[in-house]
């Protein structure tokens, strides 16, 4: 299994739980605080806890059933 836990933008997961995981792995590790904004099945948006007060990360995920290479 190779699994990065820097994420960086374009990045390209097999599955919509390979992400979840992954983002799991990196709070587990890194102590991350989130909120699932949108939770969707072909949608997911995590954004920092503290988005307002100076913490700009966020993750937006969509997926597809078709994969361009």
């Amino acid at each position: 299994m190779n699994v990065s836990y820097d994420f960086y933008e374009g990045m390209m997961f097999e599955s919509k739980q390979a992400i979840v995981n992954d983002i799991k792995q990196f709070d587990f590790l890194h102590s991350f605080n989130y909120d699932a904004e949108e939770n969707k099945s072909d949608k997911y948006v995590l954004k920092c806890i503290q988005y307002d007060n100076g913490c700009h990360w966020r993750v937006i995920a969509s997926f597809s059933k078709i994969h361009r290479r």
